[in-house]
């Protein structure tokens, strides 16, 4: 899902509620020595297995987990600011976090030189899902009459473009992915669109009556880190680092704790 004026994506609502320190303590409100910090921002609209909030903050899932192993590995501490999707780029393009993970080019209003993108990390996919009571066929965009789906607000679906343009799909648009499913559940939107990742870790918390279907896969992309024009930190070592970590089978280590 891309993000809007993606399917992985302006709200320019106050951050300073929603920033917090990846791993709270009682040490996270003391001053930090310049350059001994490495800034994440992160979108409140991702749900698990990719991020767990409590209160605001980051407190677990893939995006904390690998932000903190980078961090580690670069002798640096995190730093993740949480807030609404367009934000992040927003405060990314200002230099006021140094990167912004799991996210594909297709996502940004703004297009990024290739220097300041990662190698991909991870391929993630769109899917298109039902309540538990539809058949679980495919369905056909070109027949839908009228029906509703679930989508993230802000955020674009470009294989959703031509049945939302023409009506025979309506947006039914939630704040968060979490909220496009507890719709779904109550019945106000008859599809909805996810992370496959996330839809599958959804189903694994529920019971059969309210697991949902997948349909199809609408799109499938490779997600990346994309990095500051000026980061607080060296970009070709963070470049490094995590090629290392990919190398050395880390990003599929932490994958596999939330599969």
């Amino acid at each position: 899902m891309a993000l809007c004026s993606q399917a992985f994506a302006v709200c320019f609502a106050g951050v300073l509620s929603l920033s917090a320190w990846a791993a709270p303590n009682p040490a996270a409100a003391a001053p930090i020595e310049p350059g001994t910090v490495l800034r994440m921002g992160v979108s409140q609209s991702w749900a698990m297995p990719f991020a767990r909030y409590a209160n605001g903050q980051l407190t677990g899932g893939i995006l904390l987990d690998l932000g903190q192993e980078l961090a580690t590995r670069l002798n640096l501490q995190l730093r993740v600011l949480v807030m609404p999707p367009k934000r992040v780029e927003a405060m990314l393009q200002a230099g006021e976090v140094d990167l912004h993970c799991l996210v594909s080019p297709k996502w940004l209003l703004q297009e990024l030189p290739p220097g300041r993108w990662t190698e991909p990390l991870l391929r993630m996919d769109d899917v298109l899902l039902a309540p538990a009571k539809h058949p679980g066929a495919e369905l056909d965009l070109s027949q839908v009459r009228g029906a509703s789906v679930g989508l993230v607000i802000s955020y674009l679906y470009p294989a959703l473009d031509e049945a939302l343009t023409s009506g025979r799909l309506r947006r039914e648009d939630a704040s968060t992915q979490a909220q496009v499913f507890e719709k779904m559940l109550r019945g106000r939107s008859d599809f909805g669109v996810s992370n496959r990742l996330i839809a599958e870790w959804f189903n694994k918390q529920h019971v059969a009556a309210e697991r949902l279907k997948i349909l199809q896969t609408l799109a499938s992309l490779d997600t990346a880190c994309a990095l500051a024009p000026e980061p607080s930190q060296d970009p070709a070592r963070i470049k490094a680092v995590l090629r290392q970590m990919l190398a050395e089978g880390v990003v599929e280590k932490i994958l596999r704790r939330y599969r």
